[in-house]
């Protein structure tokens, strides 16, 4: 229709900028157009056409979208991650139409998916009234996965682009906006080995096995991690323990273990304690998710035990000659603070202690006469009558005085009179000179010992009761005839409480001091000396006793005489006593005799009549 009047917007103004607008019609009769109209939003604009002649038609049509009804500022984003804080990149948004716009944001990378860096809007939607603006967020910060602490230190980079997908929403009409984005990742793991921590790293314990058995030291966990870890211990040292065994420390709390060095349980199995220094490691284990850290603390314990160390319900022994032991391998010594030494066999772990005097290598022992060594029960058992039965786990070599003479017995066993105590030893066993030239018994381990002490009543005993003491003025050694027996008292007998009811002999030998010697001649007759005697063994074997002048000694009754120059009568009832009597005493020795003088003191002269010697002092 030509020639009418067009007018748009007459009732809905508010998407034309609230100005009804009037069309021209176009060259073309009945088409009419309107310029330079821009929506200010999406919905119905209204028109009204009139012509003369017609009815007024109304009606309305829709306004397209504008090319952008969003505008985001600024146009790329860019940000870097190098903490394990977020990063945050701030845009604009801006409705440029008239509605409200829903607004809804994600980000969409590109290629290869981001492993360590997150991405998210905030907010992720939200409303935008007409012509408002408002301000969001696009976060970049690292995966909920990605741990701080590592095995070791590393960096962890990345470079992620995409978009930052903006969608408008008014009704059925939606918008997309992309608005691009770079996002740099560098982030530097650290180590777990840095994040926790020992008060120390190492603990030294100074023990005593009788006084301080065992000692307990505190070592410090710190955790400055920012995760719980599981702390786990493993102890090598030993006779140490750690408690507790693990702890879980929460994130910037410590946590204590007590550290123990301990001999208790040993000393309560044996008192043999080694003296030393016993040491070890404490490695402590922390870990997270899988990752673990491993520190060390070094652990030393310096164990002191003096005490007097000997065999449980053991017997002290001094054997009358001269002992070596061969020692096993393995055997291990402990120093006692009484200057014993107490060795501990490898085999089964028995205990010998072995007093001072004793001298010890690792290899052997070397025990002096009479020197006490305590030996476990199980290797002693009584034979009664004082004889007692010792089987050594290991050889021994018993030294054989050159004036004592192995004796066969009826059954082929070697007897040994040695000082106040006599040994027996097995048929067979053999008698060899040492590296020293001294003679010595060697016995294979296992051997059995009979050995059975001659007490001092029994040196008395073995007078005879008529014994007679007698003194010569001339120092005199005695050539004893093969088959002479010496018993000599030990040296470390003490003083002997005489009882009562001892015959004369008896009193007289026990008069000479409490170092007695008694020799027993083939025939039984037996001969007693004082300690100022001495003896020895000559060449051909014969037992030699030498008696100072004016030196008591004993003898048989039957070896001295009288001689009386007027004839005695013993009557009824009277007693024979040759005190204030003149005459002579015999004494007639069954041995050959050496006499000693000096010229200024004695003289020697022979009776040619005689042919007898006649020596004057």
């Amino acid at each position: 229709m030509s020639g009418a009047h067009v007018v748009i917007g007459n009732e809905k103004p508010e998407l034309i900028a609230g100005n009804a607008i009037e069309a021209v019609e176009t060259d073309k009769a009945g088409e009419y157009a309107v310029e330079g109209i821009e929506p200010q939003g999406i919905g119905a604009i209204d028109y009204v056409v009139e012509a003369e002649g017609f009815k007024t038609a109304k009606g309305e049509f829709a306004a397209l979208p504008p090319a952008k009804m969003l505008e985001i500022t600024p146009a790329k984003l860019q940000g870097n991650v190098d903490s394990s804080a977020a990063a945050t990149i701030s845009f604009t948004v801006a409705n440029k139409v008239s509605n409200d716009v829903q607004v809804r944001a994600v980000a969409l990378s590109r290629g290869t998916p981001p492993q360590f860096t997150d991405l998210f809007p905030a907010p992720v939607s939200f409303t935008l009234k007409g012509g408002d603006t408002a301000d969001a967020e696009l976060i970049a910060g690292l995966n909920s996965w990605v741990l701080l602490v590592s095995d070791k230190p590393q960096t962890l980079g990345e470079s992620v682009e995409g978009v930052l997908r903006i969608t408008a929403r008014i009704g059925r009409v939606t918008q997309n906006i992309d608005v691009p984005f770079a996002i740099k990742t560098s982030f530097k793991q650290e180590a777990l080995d840095d994040a926790w921590e020992a008060s120390a790293t190492e603990l030294s314990f100074d023990l005593d096995a009788e006084t301080e058995k065992a000692q307990t030291q505190l070592l410090t966990v710190t955790n400055n991690a920012p995760y719980p870890l599981l702390i786990n211990q493993e102890n090598t040292m030993a006779g140490g323990f750690v408690q507790p065994l693990s702890a879980i420390i929460a994130p910037g709390a410590s946590a204590d273990f007590a550290v123990t060095s301990s001999v208790a349980q040993e000393a309560a199995r044996s008192c043999f304690i080694e003296e030393g220094t016993k040491e070890g490691t404490l490695s402590l284990y922390a870990s997270f998710q899988g990752i673990t850290s491993k520190k060390t603390v070094s652990l030393s314990s310096a164990v002191t035990s003096t005490a007097a160390c000997a065999p449980e319900g053991g017997f002290s022994l001094g054997l009358p000659a001269d002992v070596r032991l061969s020692l096993p391998a393995g055997t291990k010594q402990k120093q006692n603070s009484d200057g014993s030494v107490t060795v501990k066999l490898p085999a089964d772990d028995s205990l010998i202690l072995f007093a001072t005097g004793a001298s010890l290598t690792a290899s052997e022992a070397q025990v002096p006469m009479n020197i006490p060594m305590v030996v476990p029960p199980q290797w002693v058992s009584s034979l009664g009558n004082g004889a007692w039965r010792l089987v050594l786990p290991m050889q021994a070599q018993i030294s054989i005085p050159s004036d004592t003479t192995p004796q066969s017995q009826s059954d082929s066993s070697v007897l040994l009179i040695l000082g106040g105590a006599q040994l027996v030893l097995p048929a067979g066993t053999p008698i060899s000179l040492n590296p020293s030239g001294e003679r010595v018994a060697t016995l294979p381990a296992g051997t059995p010992i009979v050995f059975q002490t001659i007490p001092f009543t029994s040196l008395l005993e073995m007078l005879s009761a008529n014994s007679v003491e007698v003194q010569l003025p001339v120092e005199t050694t005695l050539i004893m005839p093969p088959g002479t027996i010496e018993v000599k008292q030990p040296d470390s007998i003490s003083s002997v409480a005489t009882s009562q009811g001892l015959n004369y002999a008896n009193r007289q030998l026990s008069a000479f001091g409490y170092n007695p010697k008694v020799v027993k001649l083939p025939d039984g007759s037996t001969l007693g000396f004082t300690q100022e005697a001495t003896s020895k063994t000559d060449a051909s074997g014969l037992l030699q006793v030498t008696i100072p002048a004016d030196a008591p000694f004993l003898v048989p009754g039957e070896f001295v005489g009288f001689v009386s120059q007027q004839p005695v009568v013993l009557e009824d009832g009277t007693r024979l006593d040759f005190a204030d009597k003149e005459g002579a005493f015999v004494l007639m020795l069954p041995m050959p005799a050496l006499f000693y003088y000096g010229g200024d003191d004695a003289t020697l002269t022979r009776d040619s009549a005689t042919k007898k010697y006649l020596l004057k002092v």
